[in-house]
């Protein structure tokens, strides 16, 4: 994952998701996710809002068989 927050512009702290909550807060449609960031430079402070990129793995190949 890549956060990038706006008192930084330009500069992208990476990361990896170490925890995703179990419950969905129906008013805001959001789940807890819990990352753990190179935060290099101690930049990065508690309640900062970022912008977060999430990038899934995905196995471009795949055995398909027909029914």
């Amino acid at each position: 994952m890549e956060a990038r927050v706006p008192a930084y512009p330009g500069e992208t702290f990476t990361g990896k998701i170490s925890v995703i909550g179990d419950v969905l807060n129906e008013d805001t449609r959001t789940i807890t996710v819990r990352s753990e960031v190179d935060n290099h430079g101690y930049k990065l402070k508690p309640g900062m809002f970022a912008d977060i990129r999430i990038f899934l793995n995905q196995q471009s190949l795949a055995l398909v068989l027909p029914l």
